[in-house]
């Protein structure tokens, strides 16, 4: 009815207006690629990204008034992946479409908007990392030293307080030489961010607490150059100064190409080598410095152009590993890129895969999703890099659900010589067999099976087999014995208990729902719909793609 639609429209905008807060960092940067602008921007963009829930959050102006938000057909309800719940609600604009707006309107604390400065003055960023009284953004400071600067604060060298506590002087973070070394590169940015709370909102009163006087404190600046604040406007545009002077900063580079070589290749950088280090860690050590220096050179001279620098390290031999020599693999072990996936990278998988992703690694299911190493950005913040026993546990379900899903799925869609729909198995039908009712095999059969077991290692496991090769003939061979099987039970199903149907037993491996709309309630037309399995052949490649998405390859990159 109306009031469970309006309620079901209300949490789901709940939870996609968060979603879209959430994701405005990541869609800056989306959006800087995708149109081929500098990626200084992310800390010198005068815009946000918006979709059209955070829009209403902020009350943000579209940069280009005509750009209009896309919304959705009525089967793709945006509302479902956060809950099967929320069928009945209404709301169809794309969560996924981000446009570039400004927050212009007057704001309780400040009549004249939010001075945008890229990620820099970022709801999200603010409270990911926040502020206190007494720490005074100087976590914020670390954070973009860390992050945009290629620069561990810690790792300045000099003697520290072991209790971090001097009572010999006023003021130990500007008197103290051991306090000192470090709070004079840590200060003039964490003073950059006064006015900004702890929840990211923006007070320019003098008289809050976060807003304070230079007298215990280094004053706004960067690397010993000072804002100079005796302007009207400064302090509105202290966040907006200091990220023009990140972007100038030679270290914004290697802070760039740090990040992509870490999102692409899975692997953080080579240490610095320490003393004692051998040879061959320095020359592996130099070796990648001078490369990525080379990768972040090009991205700046094509007009700091992210996509130049991600086409380098994907053709450098850390992505690639071609030519490594096996005599020197200790140097060379942080050679080719491995990974294990991510869950959001696994539903993407999935979906560009099988055509759908599976449910228990959606939004609604967070607790899935750490148990599978992901984040909630909150409480875990850490990714686990190698599978723990929980995981392979998961993806050992994961392979079975949606395998059964997929398998019967796929074979309702048309396979002709002039339209072939399937995604998964394009050279045979469930009527094909290896054997005739008389035992004998049946050679254009078992051809046609073969090659769809090609098909599926090349897709599913990126694996080019020869039809003789040995992995291929094991797979083969495991599609054959439950075929076998499956031919035993169904001829003696009075045998068993209980008894062995001619019906694929589960009403979700059936080919019944339309997975890739988000199953029930679409569901196949009718007359393509598949219940029967008298043959056992479906079930048979059932079991064969349950052993592939069950490859640890599969949820490794």
């Amino acid at each position: 009815g109306g009031d469970d639609a309006n309620e079901d429209n209300r949490n789901c905008a709940i939870r996609l207006s968060n979603d879209g807060v959430a994701r405005e960092g990541l869609e800056l940067i989306n959006h800087i690629t995708r149109n081929n602008l500098p990626i200084t921007e992310l800390v010198t963009a005068d815009y946000i990204m918006v979709n059209w829930y955070s829009q209403k959050v902020y009350d943000a102006v579209l940069v280009n008034p005509n750009d209009s938000f896309a919304i959705l057909p009525a089967e793709n309800n945006p509302c479902l992946e956060y809950s099967t719940g929320y069928a009945s609600a209404t709301l169809r604009h794309d969560p996924s479409d981000f446009k570039p707006a400004r927050i212009t309107q007057a704001l309780e604390h400040d009549g004249n908007g939010i001075p945008h400065a890229g990620i820099l003055t970022s709801a999200m960023f603010l409270n990911r990392f926040p502020t206190t009284d007494t720490n005074r953004n100087r976590h914020r400071s670390y954070m973009v030293y860390d992050m945009f600067l290629d620069t561990d604060i810690l790792d300045i060298e000099g003697s520290r307080p072991e209790d971090s506590i001097d009572t010999t002087s006023a003021v130990p973070t500007l008197q103290n030489p051991a306090c000192y070394t470090c709070h004079t590169v840590m200060d003039p940015i964490a003073s950059t961010f006064q006015h900004w709370d702890e929840r990211g909102r923006r007070i320019p009163s003098y008289t809050d607490a976060n807003s304070w006087s230079s007298n215990d404190i280094e004053g706004p600046g960067i690397a010993g150059k000072k804002i100079d604040i005796s302007g009207t406007d400064v302090y509105s545009n202290m966040l907006q100064w200091l990220g023009n002077e990140i972007a100038q900063d030679p270290r914004y580079i290697r802070a760039i190409t740090r990040h992509l070589y870490k999102g692409i290749i899975g692997q953080d950088l080579l240490p610095t080598p320490g003393d004692g280090a051998s040879e061959a860690d320095i020359t592996a050590f130099n070796a990648q410095r001078s490369i990525l220096a080379s990768i972040g050179q090009a991205m700046v001279a094509n007009d700091w152009n992210l996509k130049t620098a991600i086409n380098g390290i994907l053709l450098s031999p850390y992505y690639r590993a071609v030519q490594v020599d096996q005599s020197k693999v200790v140097a060379a072990e942080h050679i080719g890129a491995v990974r294990l996936l991510t869950p959001e990278m696994l539903q993407r998988k999935l979906k560009a895969t099988l055509g759908f992703d599976w449910d228990e690694l959606r939004t609604n299911k967070g607790d899935n999703r750490i148990m599978f190493g992901g984040i909630d950005s909150d409480s875990v913040t850490s990714r686990i890099n190698e599978p723990s026993g929980l995981m392979i546990a998961m993806q050992e379900l994961m392979a079975a659900e949606m395998a059964c899903r997929a398998t019967a799925f796929d074979f309702t869609k048309e396979r002709s010589p002039t339209a072939n729909e399937r995604r998964l198995f394009k050279f045979v039908s469930p009527e094909i067999q290896p054997f005739d009712k008389d035992g004998f095999e049946l050679t254009s059969n078992v051809e046609a099976i073969k090659t769809n077991i090609q098909y599926l290692h090349s897709i599913l496991l990126s694996e080019d087999l020869a039809l003789d090769s040995p992995e291929l003939e094991a797979t083969y061979q495991l599609f054959l014995s439950t075929w076998q099987l499956g031919q035993t039970l169904l001829a003696n199903s009075d045998d068993y208990t209980p008894s062995p149907s001619n019906n694929i037993p589960s009403g979700h491996c059936r080919g019944y729902y339309d997975w890739e709309k988000g199953g029930y309630p679409y569901y196949v037309d009718e007359e393509s719909r598949i219940t029967d399995d008298s043959n056992y052949v479906i079930r048979s490649w059932m079991a064969v793609m349950t052993y592939l998405l069950s490859d640890y390859r599969y949820i490794y990159e």
